[in-house]
C-alpha cells in the first residue's frame, strides 16, 4: 500500500511538471498573470477582515469618547475599498480563467488527435491500447485541462494557508494544530475514493469498450437504417443498457461510500472549528483581545480552515485526475510498433510495382498462433490476383502485412526487389488504393472531397467509394 501511494505520487509530481512545462512554453505570460492574480486573492479575505476588525475597536472607542476619530473614517475608507478590489480582481481571473481555457482546450485536444492520427494500426487493434484509447477517450482533455487549471487554485490555497498560518500562530501555535488535524482526514478520503474511480474505468474497461462498441451503431444513419431492417433495435438497446447500469452501479456504490466517509470527515473537521472558537470567545471574556480582534481571529479560522480544505480536495482531485492525466501522457509518448526507415527508399510514381511475398509468416502481438504460415507469393508488375477462402484464412491479415501495419514474424515482403521494411511509407501508400471490409466516409461535397485527394494522381476507386461518391 505505502509503495503504491509513493508511485502515484511520484507520476502526480511528474505529471504536474509536464503539464506545467507544456503550458509555461506556450503561453509564459499567461501562466505569470493567473499565478500572479490567485496570490493576491488569496490575501483579499485577509485585508478584508483586518479592515472589519479595524471598524469595529475604532467604533467601540469611539462610543466611548462620543465622537468620530479620523482613525475611524480611514479604517471605513480601507474597508470600502477591501470591498471593492475583490470584485474587480475576481472579475478578471474568470476572464483569464476563461481564456486559459480555450488555450488548453486547443493544445491538449489538437495534441491528441494529431498523436491519434500517427498511431499504428497494430495498437488500435490491440486490447491493451485500445482500453487506454477508450480511456482517454472518455476522460481525456476535461480531465487534463482540469488538472492543469487547478494548479493555479492550490497556489492561491497554499498562500491563504501560509497567511493565516502566521496569524493564528500570533495568537497561539495549537489552533493551527488543532484545524490541521481536523482537516488531514479530509485529504485521506478524497485520495482513497479518487484511486478507486480511477480503479472502476481501468477494471471496467472491458464493459467500456463492448459498450462503445455498440454504441456506435446508433450514432449513424447506416447503423440505425440496418437495426431497425433487421428489427435489432431492442436487442442492441437492451445489451447497452444492462453494459451500462453494470459500470455506472460500480459508481454509485463507490460515490455512497465516499458520502458516508465524508460526513464523518465533516463533523470532525467542525469539532476541531468549535475548540478553536470557544477558546478565542474566553480570550476576549478575559480582557485578553478586543472585539474587533476577536472577529479578525475567527475569520483567519474560517479562512484557514476553508483554505486548507480547498488544498486538500484540489490536492486529492489532482491525485485522482493525475491517474487519467497518466494515461494521456502515456498516449502521447507510444512509439511506434512498425519501425520507419531514416531515409526510406522512394518508388517511381505511377510505376506498377513487382510484389514478392517470400517464405511469409505471421502471428499477432501477445499470440503464437501463426495465422500466415510460409506464404511465397508473387505478383508481377500489371497482373491482377484474386485471393478468395473461408472467414478466417488470413486473406485480410495478408493486405494488412502488404501495407506495413505489422511486420511478418518471419519471411520478407519485397517491393521491386526492396524489402517493405526499407521503403519510405509514404511513398509505398501513394501507389496503393484500398477499401477494406469497414472503410470510412467522409462527408464532404463532392468537389472538396476531390481536393482531399493527390491532384498528381487518379483518384482510385476506394478513395471515390470512401469519399462517398459512390
Amino acid at each position: 500500500m505505502q509503495k503504491d501511494i509513493k508511485k502515484t505520487t511520484k507520476e502526480l509530481i511528474k505529471n504536474i511538471g509536464k503539464t506545467v512545462s507544456l503550458v509555461w512554453h506556450n503561453s509564459p505570460v499567461l501562466v505569470i498573470s493567473l499565478i500572479g492574480l490567485g496570490v493576491l486573492i488569496s490575501l483579499v479575505p485577509f485585508a478584508t477582515s483586518g479592515a472589519r476588525a479595524l471598524v469595529i475597536d475604532q467604533l467601540v472607542a469611539s462610543s466611548k469618547v462620543g465622537s468620530i476619530s479620523g482613525r475611524l473614517a480611514v479604517a471605513v475608507g480601507l474597508l470600502l475599498a477591501a470591498s471593492f478590489v475583490p470584485s474587480l480582481l475576481f472579475t478578471l481571473q474568470r476572464y483569464l480563467s476563461k481564456v486559459f481555457w480555450f488555450f488548453t482546450d486547443s493544445l491538449f485536444e489538437m495534441a491528441i488527435v494529431k498523436k491519434r492520427g500517427e498511431l499504428d494500426v497494430a495498437l488500435y487493434e490491440s486490447p491493451e491500447h485500445n482500453d487506454l484509447l477508450v480511456r482517454v477517450n472518455e476522460n481525456g482533455v476535461w480531465r487534463l485541462q482540469n488538472f492543469t487549471d487547478r494548479q493555479f487554485y492550490i497556489i492561491q490555497d497554499v498562500v491563504q494557508v501560509v497567511v493565516a498560518t502566521i496569524i493564528l500562530s500570533a495568537f497561539h501555535w495549537w489552533l493551527v494544530v488543532v484545524l490541521l488535524v481536523g482537516t488531514l482526514p479530509e485529504l485521506v478520503v478524497e485520495a482513497k475514493y479518487g484511486k478507486e474511480t480511477w480503479g472502476i474505468y481501468g477494471a471496467k474497461a472491458e464493459v467500456r469498450r463492448r459498450y462503445w462498441s455498440l454504441r456506435r451503431y446508433f450514432d449513424s444513419v447506416e447503423g440505425v437504417t440496418e437495426l431497425r431492417l433487421f428489427q435489432n433495435v431492442k436487442s442492441f438497446f437492451e445489451k447497452i443498457r444492462s453494459l451500462f447500469i453494470d459500470f455506472q452501479n460500480e459508481q454509485r456504490k463507490l460515490e455512497k461510500s465516499k458520502l458516508l466517509a465524508q460526513i464523518s470527515t465533516v463533523t470532525f473537521a467542525q469539532i476541531a472549528i468549535v475548540v478553536a472558537v470557544w477558546w478565542s470567545a474566553l480570550e476576549v471574556v478575559h480582557g485578553h483581545i478586543l472585539v474587533g480582534v476577536f472577529t479578525f481571529l475567527l475569520s483567519s479560522i474560517g479562512d484557514f480552515r476553508s483554505a486548507l480544505s480547498s488544498f486538500f480536495q484540489n490536492m486529492a482531485r489532482q491525485y485522482e485526475d493525475s491517474l487519467f492525466v497518466t494515461d494521456i501522457f502515456h498516449l502521447l509518448s507510444l512509439e511506434a510498433v512498425v519501425a520507419k526507415p531514416l531515409s526510406g527508399k522512394r518508388l517511381v510514381k505511377n510505376k506498377v510495382p513487382d510484389i514478392l511475398f517470400e517464405n511469409v509468416s505471421f502471428a499477432y502481438p501477445n499470440t503464437e498462433k501463426l495465422v500466415l504460415q510460409n506464404i511465397n507469393l508473387h505478383i508481377p508488375a500489371g497482373h491482377r490476383l484474386a485471393l478468395v477462402g473461408v472467414n478466417g484464412s488470413g486473406k485480410t491479415t495478408l493486405v494488412k502485412l502488404l501495407c506495413r501495419f505489422y511486420d511478418p514474424t518471419k519471411g520478407q515482403i519485397l517491393i521491386n526487389g526492396t524489402d517493405l521494411r526499407e521503403i519510405d511509407l509514404e511513398s509505398w501508400y501513394s501507389q496503393l488504393g484500398i477499401l477494406f471490409q469497414q472503410y470510412a466516409q467522409y462527408r464532404f461535397p463532392v468537389k472538396e472531397a476531390i481536393a482531399q485527394g493527390n491532384s498528381e494522381k487518379p483518384f482510385s476507386m476506394a478513395q471515390v467509394k470512401s469519399a462517398g461518391l459512390l
